[in-house]
């Protein structure tokens, strides 16, 4: 307790003042005597070559425009998709360590080349549809053809044409794995199907619609 009289100060108003005084600083430290601007992921692509300082976004356009942006996103600019030529002969792997062991060196091949050619940092990664060729399509399509079946099942009129919804389809593969395999195996299923990809990425699209006329 204080003197008599005196005003009462809470424990914590040093700590209060301390998160007043950081909700007042500038949003980016790149020049705190220009006031931010919020941009969106759409506007960055617009007009930015370089990704914008002194700006505020959304969380979902921070993302949007650091892996999507035309000119230095992630997926647009860093990142390739590993993607063997030929699905791999698994029978001729002595083991787990000989299997990843080839991928390694085929890694070290295309990052030289890469190397040679490229004037910007490149990433190159992996995804099962890749590595597990034409295999995991061919798991993912039987069990899309099994849940459809039961889904189906005892309607009078054949039941309704399949139609498959695939976000960010990276090079077409589990596209073209899933539509080989219905087709072999379930002709009347694939004459029907229809197979939707949602992807943000203009040369990523172009190249799974080039991949789909090829074959289907």
């Amino acid at each position: 307790m204080g003197p008599a009289g005196s005003e009462q100060q809470p424990a914590f108003k040093g700590y209060i003042e301390s998160v007043r005084e950081i909700l007042r600083m500038p949003a980016t430290t790149a020049d705190p005597n220009i006031p931010a601007k919020r941009v969106t992921a759409e506007y960055c692509a617009e007009r930015f070559a370089k990704p914008p300082k002194n700006v505020t976004m959304l969380t979902r356009d921070f993302i949007g425009d650091s892996l999507y942006n035309p000119s230095y996103g992630y997926f647009s600019k860093q990142a390739l998709i590993f993607s063997p030529k030929e699905g791999y002969d698994f029978p001729r792997f002595r083991d787990s360590a000989d299997f990843l062991n080839t991928i390694g060196r085929q890694y070290e091949e295309i990052e030289r080349e890469l190397d040679d050619i490229r004037s910007i940092p490149r990433q190159l990664w992996h995804t099962p549809t890749e590595i597990l060729k034409p295999w995991y399509g061919y798991s993912v399509a039987q069990h899309i053809v099994r849940q459809h079946k039961a889904d189906q099942d005892g309607r009078p009129d054949g039941g309704s044409p399949l139609t498959v919804y695939e976000m960010g389809g990276g090079n077409g593969t589990l596209m073209m794995n899933i539509l080989d395999y219905i087709r072999e195996h379930e002709p009347g299923i694939y004459s029907r199907m229809e197979y939707n990809l949602i992807e943000i990425s203009p040369k990523l699209a172009k190249q799974q619609v080039s991949q789909q006329a090829r074959k289907h």
